[in-house]
């Protein structure tokens, strides 16, 4: 799925289980004076502090990265960095997705990303070219590229059905109209077959297009399943989208995470 597809379909936010508070956007020019404040504004201290709370404020870009970081190591013993000018959570060893029935074992040497609750959350990413850097002040949020603009990464996602395809081959159809849309001169279908996600029949493609902003040549390779729940169903989309000359390199990590994926039983509420 390219950054482009994935900010126009399903994907909002890539979100994991974990912590209780929606994190946003902390800049340097918001880091606290260290200079003392006189006894007039002690109320006003009591009051900052309180809404860079992570439990009681849902914006918080008036606090500093590292007070946010700290209150999600300190509270719910969460890893999170600011990568892209956001604040995510590191995921490690296996990734649990109860909502969406599915759990991911990760390699050693691999780490996922995604956003922490309480937003609905369906999978994580890997940044396989390290493309997204810490800011160079742990106090700040640095800019720099955002998530929604990788050029390589691997992602997995679960979804409700919601507009109730009727297979696999459906959903891979949408997405190919949609790249047909996008990329009308330039586009080539590499392959698409049927292969199956573990027990689930699936269909896995590959196309190739040039990015508009870059010039260079990408290639996204997706395996789709749709596995029969409630009334709609839960669609898997495992995928990699990075650039034709980092291909070879970076399919091996989908492989990988392809080797790690299992269905549990849904979690319902």
């Amino acid at each position: 799925m390219t950054r482009t597809k994935r900010n126009a379909i399903f994907r909002g936010s890539l979100l994991c289980v974990a912590g209780a508070a929606l994190i946003v956007l902390a800049s340097q020019s918001s880091r606290p004076s260290t200079m003392p404040r006189p006894p007039s504004q002690e109320p006003q201290t009591r009051q900052a502090k309180q809404d860079c709370d992570i439990d009681t404020n849902v914006k918080l870009e008036d606090c500093p990265a590292d007070t946010i970081i700290g209150q999600y190591r300190e509270k719910y013993d969460l890893t999170i960095v600011v990568r892209g000018g956001v604040y995510l959570q590191v995921v490690s060893g296996e990734y649990l997705n109860e909502n969406y029935g599915y759990r991911v074992i990760l390699p050693d040497d691999v780490e996922g990303l995604c956003t922490p609750a309480p937003m609905p959350w369906h999978g994580f990413f890997i940044d396989v070219a390290n493309e997204l850097r810490p800011p160079a002040d742990a106090g700040e949020n640095g800019g720099g590229l955002s998530w929604a603009n990788l050029n390589a990464e691997v992602y997995v996602e679960g979804h409700y059905n919601a507009t109730f395809y009727a297979s696999a081959d459906d959903a891979v159809n949408y997405s190919l109209n949609y790249y047909k849309e996008k990329h009308p001169a330039d586009l080539v279908i590499l392959n698409r077959e049927r292969t199956t996600l573990r027990r689930l029949p699936a269909i896995r493609y590959r196309v190739q297009f040039v990015d508009a902003d870059s010039g260079e040549t990408i290639i996204s390779e997706e395996i789709v399943a749709l596995r029969e729940y409630d009334d709609m169903g839960i669609i898997y989309t495992i995928g990699l989208t990075t650039t034709a000359g980092r291909y070879s390199e970076d399919e091996k990590v989908l492989r990988q995470i392809l080797r790690g994926f299992k269905y549990i039983q849904i979690h319902e509420d």
